[in-house]
């Protein structure tokens, strides 16, 4: 994530990067150094540019700031960062022109590139088809992060809702040719420890047990696996 300083400018930025296309929900604000010099001024125009593919009314729809209000770089900056929070824009700017009536206002922004690909990476319970299903992105169009990051989330209610209580998607990267890789930890058990038991062998109470060394935690085969020890009629607690 990056911040800068420009003259008349009031700047939100970015860098898309490994990280941002996941992680980065708010980004950065800086003032221009002669932001000052326009307040209280009226504004006499609201203008978008930049644009490629996303509509210029599904940007102007989020722009509180209105021909004929008077400048205020806070409100400018809430629609900057409505902008921002479309998901579709990766650096949005602001930039202030000078006219006899008071100051015109150019909001500027950078489309994210446009996704062609998804890759899941990590899975080994649950299909790859499946995952992808959940990933409510449009292939062909400009990368919204916005969906993406509610994706993210849906594959991780998924994992936990199957019992799989630790799986978490750890990385999400822009690859090659607009693909985006999306890395999951399934959340391995690294150790079963068997305690308080003196007549029964350890080997006996963990052949019984359906979690696994090595294999991803599901806590609906934990269960199962106390409650298959209990039949054993072995233990009492």
């Amino acid at each position: 994530m990056k911040a800068t300083r420009q003259l008349g400018k009031l700047v939100l930025t970015a860098a898309l990067t490994v990280s941002m296309v996941y992680n980065a929900i708010v980004p950065i604000y800086a003032a221009g150094s002669n932001a000052a010099d326009f307040a209280g001024k009226t504004i006499t125009a609201v203008a978008v540019s930049g644009n490629i593919t996303v509509p210029k009314d599904t940007i102007m729809a989020v722009i509180k700031v209105k021909p004929g209000d008077k400048f205020e770089a806070e409100a400018i900056k809430k629609d900057m960062q409505a902008i921002y929070e479309l998901g579709n824009f990766f650096d949005v700017t602001v930039n202030f022109t000078a006219v006899p009536e008071g100051v015109k206002i150019v909001y500027s922004v950078m489309e994210n590139p446009a996704l062609n690909n998804v890759v899941i990476k990590g899975n080994t319970k649950v299909s790859t088809d499946k995952l992808k299903s959940l990933v409510k992105v449009d292939k062909g169009k400009v990368l919204n992060t916005k969906a993406l990051r509610e994706s993210t989330k849906a594959i991780e209610s998924y994992y936990h809702d199957q019992g799989y209580i630790l799986a978490r998607v750890t990385d999400v990267s822009m690859g090659d040719g607009g693909a985006v890789i999306i890395t999951i930890n399934e959340g391995k058990l690294e150790d079963i420890v068997v305690k308080g038991n003196q007549k029964t062998k350890t080997y006996v109470i963990t052949r019984e047990m359906k979690v696994k060394e090595g294999e991803p935690f599901n806590s609906n085969d934990a269960r199962r696996s106390m409650q298959r020890l209990y039949n054993l009629g072995f233990f009492e607690d």
